[in-house]
């Protein structure tokens, strides 16, 4: 009687265990997945090096540290450091707030395979790393997961870390909202809006043609530190004096010069259509002492009736924002607030001897 006793109050507790431990599964999530499938922030001290972006069959966007400690975008282009020292930033500090809802999770799980963004994310390690000293480095991935949308609440983001059983609600303790704008494999969200950024000594000459007059373009050349200007044909202006203070203003403009926004997608073929009538009202041809060229070809930027009413003017050209193109192959919206120290004719520099 004893014994049978003991087996059905056996029994009975490890029911209950059973009970519990399903509670606890349900309430956290925690017991299908190990801390490493839990673990989405990097280590403080991690020198990351390069970050992956990507969505399923889609060629992954490559933010890579170079040599010199430049961000570039798959090499070829200077990346945006601000946007990348943000999502380092975020990823040192990613605690989890819940995990999905159960009844929920194979269905987001799937969804954030096919939908979300993918980042995998490099560090710079060393083999030998002892008191300070650090040699033979290497590049290694030390953290891969999927990075979904914000939840309803807009109180965190769902992500789920590769090879993990299940996603969780991931924040950044402090912060209000979720965070997923930060992980964007597109291209054009990333790059460096910087046009120009140039030392006065290392530009070697500048060519500005004025569409509407040609007699208003010229060219100013580096001889040895000292800018002498031409006409647009390249023969030596006779019979005028520079405005040197102006002519300082237009050499220092170009340590910095970026646009407003890069366009793409079915805003840029609009825009390609419309600047497809027009001529530019300027373009700019600029050479530094590494012989690279840089071209910008300046259009205007028609505004509706609207914009004018709510602009208080009657002109249907966009005071504030111009197109600009670079090189005939990137788009932006820039401001002439930015950009106008440059977007000046021949007489506004010159004045005729006495």
């Amino acid at each position: 009687m004893t014994k049978n006793l003991t087996n059905v109050l056996f029994f009975i507790i490890s029911i209950l265990v059973i009970v519990f431990a399903l509670y606890l599964y349900n309430k956290t999530g925690t017991t299908a997945d190990s801390t490493h499938n839990r673990n989405f922030s990097i280590d403080s001290d991690e020198n990351i090096v390069l970050l992956e972006l990507s969505k399923k069959n889609e060629e992954p966007i490559r933010l890579k540290q170079n040599k010199s400690g430049t961000w570039m975008i798959n090499d070829n282009y200077t990346a945006n450091n601000i946007a990348i020292n943000d999502l380092i930033r975020i990823l040192k500090n990613l605690y989890i707030k819940h995990p999905v809802p159960i009844e929920n999770r194979e269905i987001i799980s799937n969804n954030l395979k096919e939908n979300g963004v993918k980042i995998n994310v490099f560090a710079r390690r060393y083999i030998i790393s002892i008191a300070g000293l650090k040699v033979i480095p290497y590049r290694t991935k030390i953290k891969s997961f999927y990075v979904g949308q914000d939840d309803y609440d807009a109180a965190g983001t769902i992500m789920q870390i590769e090879g993990a059983s299940f996603p969780y609600i991931v924040h950044i303790p402090g912060i209000d909202g979720g965070i997923s704008r930060h992980f964007s494999s597109n291209y054009y969200e990333w790059r460096d809006p910087v046009v120009f950024k140039l030392q006065q000594s290392e530009i070697n000459s500048i060519k500005v043609v004025v569409n509407d007059n040609s007699e208003e373009s010229f060219i100013f050349y580096n001889k040895n530190g000292n800018f002498q200007l031409s006409e647009q044909n390249g023969k030596t202006l006779t019979g005028y004096s520079l405005d040197t203070m102006k002519v300082q203003r237009l050499l220092t403009a170009f340590n910095d010069l970026y646009f407003e926004k890069l366009l793409y997608g079915e805003e840029l073929s609009k825009v390609k259509e419309v600047l497809n009538t027009q001529s530019p009202s300027y373009i700019i041809t600029v050479e530094d002492s590494n012989s690279k060229i840089t071209k910008i070809e300046v259009y205007s930027k028609m505004i509706t009736e609207k914009e004018k009413e709510e602009l208080g003017i009657t002109t249907d050209v966009d005071p504030n924002l111009f197109y600009l193109v670079v090189n005939e192959k990137e788009y932006s919206l820039a401001r002439y607030f930015v950009f106008s120290r440059i977007l000046r004719p021949l007489s506004f520099y010159v004045k005729k001897s006495d």
